[in-house]
């Protein structure tokens, strides 16, 4: 009989197995208390939260601080370069199927892509009646899905880009300088644009009151009264998003629009960086910090303002990027991209051509050598045309392609895609007006900052300007104190001596040309802002080679260098003070008890003149212009600046009636006394329909709104009018409609109608011709007390320009 088996025996546990256990356990113990630290110190927080906020909150409440309408803005900013990034990427990859030769370079280029693409879209939104809240939001998100992917793998390689060449320490120094310099520019570049104080002119009554306008309606419409809104508007299509959004007020939709552009500007400075690396090919550390060698930026007028030069220069140096890769492989994807972005710096500001120009010569200049190569080497002179040809078709195609959301825009509202432009030649083009190719011409077109000698002469002058310009300011807000920057001016000569010199070469010779494009059209200097992204990144090429060569060479970029940052310190304080003050005075009005009413006084008078018409308000704003903060349909009505309201051939107060009437206009904004139309006609019919037959005047600030009546007032004869004392006028009698001469009208095509009577000094020549008109016009040569008591005897006073002239119409029945 078999033993039974005995059961197994457990497994003996060593010393050593046991140890292990122990270690594990502690190792286990230890992670979990390594993972509980960081919810602990969360947890503490929180629980610091309430008792901290409420003892917070006895000097500032917390629901009054700045920091939530703020951070409310920059996150709206963010997300809007976040998606234009993000879709830029996309396209530049999937469309373009550009191979970015960095990632500096790639995100340089995705940027204004991304906000051509927003551009396009926003136009067709606009044609839809989608500009509303969600659809702002919308678009954005949509954007930033699309290229999601490509905006994460390009956060992953931006911040390990190496370097060709390890720097040496000084290039260290000389890199942390830079850098140091560049965030303290950028410090103050932030405080200029924080605020509304920060809005220039034009953009109060242009590019900012366009996108007003879009949100208010909530679709494109047409600007039947005002030229300058007839021209392509890119910025004024992204300041859109800001009046879009949910926003509690105003004034935070008018920061968001600064914060936007300031987005734009640091988008540049990624591009001025890039295209420095493009034109040393090799990785140039701060080399965007040239940016601020040229200090401009910090100057009213040049600033950050809620214009549209910013946006433009974006567009500068990746568009420049883009030509010197076309001009280097002459492939048609390469032109095709230097298309688009040619296209959205004229969809930003048509002044794009200047630099459109020259780089256009460029690409024929080298097609016709590609041609002249391949055609020797194959004797095939029309396979040589044809691949000369196809990359200028790619670049001309997308340049069409790019402008096209504006064509289409103009052609269905004022029947000309180019309108206020051609007007002659595009017949059908509306609204017009009698003489509006004239007017527009020497009216539009301000006769001050044109060049007007011969074709030579302007020629020799734009060539003079090309190397003077930094030295000698135009359209000056700084008593003619030179602010652009002179490196530029004064490294050009370094071109002789430095390597690696092709290049830089071909970006000075666009600048150059751009230069000249511009002192050959328009010397204003605004307008030369979007060139400085090209200036600075070819100067700091210039700095960068020039280092290359030795100390010697390095002593003298240092010098220069020094030489321009002092100089140019200054410009920060010129005109930027102020604006700099409006921002810390807003940081600090929560300590000062200001917090619920921050942002109350920002565009009061403008706010409170919009609060007092009624919403469905028609208004004609009397030659003026400035109208952010109105918020209401409004007309201009200046001559040679729309093409839609003529007083030329009136000659009573009820034919200008009948034309407001017509166009429903329902009340007038003006400013009494102050404001002179651009003609006496105009004057004497205008002052007396508001002050005689205008119903219930309100005073805001210096602005006069009157109501138009219902009824029309009683039609009268034809207005004869006397001028005493007036300069061009002679003294005499006038048929009202002769007096229409715009005062604005450069001399050399000013002209006065002649008297239909004269009228002598005489006591007796006097009485006569004051019963025989309507209207006297007084000037100061004529104004002494006993002509003045003469007048007044029987004329009611209806305006009085200090030094300059007063209007008097016959009293009333």
């Amino acid at each position: 009989m078999a033993a039974p088996s005995e059961p197994p025996s457990e497994p003996v546990q060593t010393d050593a197995q046991d140890g292990g256990a122990r270690r594990d356990r502690r190792a286990l113990a230890k992670r979990v208390v390594e993972l509980a630290r960081g919810p602990a110190i969360l947890a503490m927080v929180a629980a610091m939260a309430s008792p901290l906020f409420r003892f917070l909150g006895k000097s500032y409440p917390v629901s009054t601080w700045l920091a939530w309408p703020l951070l409310s803005v920059v996150g709206y900013a963010l997300l809007f370069w976040t998606a234009a990034a993000s879709f830029g990427l996309f396209a530049l990859r999937r469309l373009v199927r550009f191979d970015p030769a960095s990632s500096l370079e790639e995100l340089a280029l995705a940027l204004p892509l991304g906000l051509l693409g927003y551009d396009a879209a926003m136009y067709v939104g606009g044609a839809l009646s989608l500009f509303r809240p969600w659809f702002a939001i919308a678009l954005a998100v949509a954007m930033l899905g699309s290229g999601t992917r490509d905006l994460l793998r390009l956060a992953r390689v931006f911040a390990v880009r190496p370097d060709a060449v390890a720097p040496t320490p000084a290039a260290r120094v000389f890199t942390a300088a830079a850098t140091t310099l560049g965030v303290v520019g950028g410090v103050f570049l932030y405080l200029q644009a924080m605020t509304p104080e920060s809005i220039n002119f034009d953009a109060s009554w242009s590019h900012l009151a366009i996108a007003q306008d879009y949100a208010r309606e909530g679709r494109m419409v047409a600007f039947d009264a005002d030229y300058t809104r007839c021209f392509p508007h890119l910025a004024s299509i992204a300041h859109t998003y800001a009046f879009l959004v949910p926003l509690p007020n105003e004034p935070l939709r008018w920061m968001l629009a600064l914060h936007d552009e300031l987005g734009a500007v640091l988008a540049t400075l990624l591009g001025v960086g890039a295209l420095v690396e493009a034109l040393v090919e090799r990785r140039v550390r701060a080399g965007w910090v040239a940016f601020f060698l040229f200090p401009g930026i910090f100057v009213y007028d040049l600033n950050i303002g809620g214009a549209a030069d910013h946006y433009q220069a974006l567009f500068t140096a990746p568009m420049v990027i883009a030509t010197l890769r076309a001009l280097r492989t002459s492939k048609t994807r390469d032109h095709a991209l230097a298309g688009l972005l040619a296209s959205g710096a004229l969809a930003t500001k048509l002044h794009a051509v200047h630099l459109v120009a020259p780089i256009g010569i460029l690409l024929v200049a080298n097609a016709i050598r590609s041609a002249v190569v391949v055609g020797r080497s194959s004797k095939n002179v029309k396979r040589a045309l044809g691949l000369a040809a196809k990359p200028l078709v790619a670049f001309g195609v997308a340049l069409v392609a790019g402008l096209a959301p504006h064509f289409v825009r103009n052609t269905v509202f004022h029947g000309n895609p180019v309108y206020p432009f051609a007007l002659d030649l595009f017949r059908g083009s509306h609204p017009t007006v009698p003489r509006a190719g004239f007017l527009f011409e020497y009216l539009f077109k301000d006769w001050t900052w044109r060049p007007h000698g011969t074709t030579w002469e302007n020629v020799k002058d734009a060539a003079k300007l090309c190397f003077t310009f930094s030295f000698s300011p135009h359209y000056s807000f700084t008593k003619d104190v030179p602010n652009f920057g002179f490196l530029f001016t004064l490294t050009l000569p370094w071109l002789a001596v430095v390597k690696g010199r092709k290049p830089i070469l071909l970006t000075t010779f666009i600048g150059l040309g751009a230069l000249f494009a511009w002192g050959m059209t328009f010397r204003v200097d605004r307008h030369l802002q979007p060139f400085v992204p090209l200036l600075a990144a070819s100067t700091c090429a210039l700095l960068v080679r020039a280092w290359e060569l030795g100390v010697f060479a390095r002593l003298g970029v240092v010098g220069l260098t020094f030489a321009q940052l002092v100089y140019g310190a200054d410009a920060i304080s010129y005109s930027g003070y102020s604006r700099i003050t409006a921002a810390l005075d807003l940081v600090k009005s929560g300590y000062e008890g200001r917090a619920k009413g921050r942002f109350d006084n920002y565009r009061r008078t403008f706010r409170d003149v919009g609060a007092a018409l009624p919403k469905n308000a028609l208004v004609i704003l009397h030659t003026y212009r400035p109208n952010l903060g109105i918020d209401r349909r409004i007309y201009m009505d200046w001559a040679g600046q729309q093409g839609l309201i003529s007083y030329d051939g009136m000659t009573t107060p009820r034919e200008m009636f009948d034309l407001y009437a017509k166009l429903g206009v329902t009340h007038v904004v003006h400013m009494p006394n102050d404001r002179q139309s651009p003609s006496k006609q105009e004057d004497a019919l205008f002052t007396t329909l508001m002050h005689r037959y205008g119903k219930n005047p309100k005073r805001v600030g210096g602005y006069e709104i009157v109501e138009i009546p219902k009824s029309a007032p009683p039609s009268d004869h034809p207005w004869k009018a006397l001028s005493l004392g007036l300069g061009g006028y002679r003294d005499g009698l006038y048929p009202i409609e002769a007096m229409n001469t715009p005062e604005a009208l450069p001399e050399p095509v000013r002209r006065y109608a002649a008297p239909s009577e004269v009228v002598d000094r005489t006591t007796e020549a006097l009485e006569r011709a004051l019963a025989s008109v309507d209207v006297v016009f007084l000037g100061p040569s004529r104004a002494d007390p006993a002509t003045t008591r003469a007048i007044e005897a029987r004329f009611d006073l209806m305006a009085s320009y200090s030094r300059a002239y007063s209007v008097y119409v016959k009293k009333n029945p």
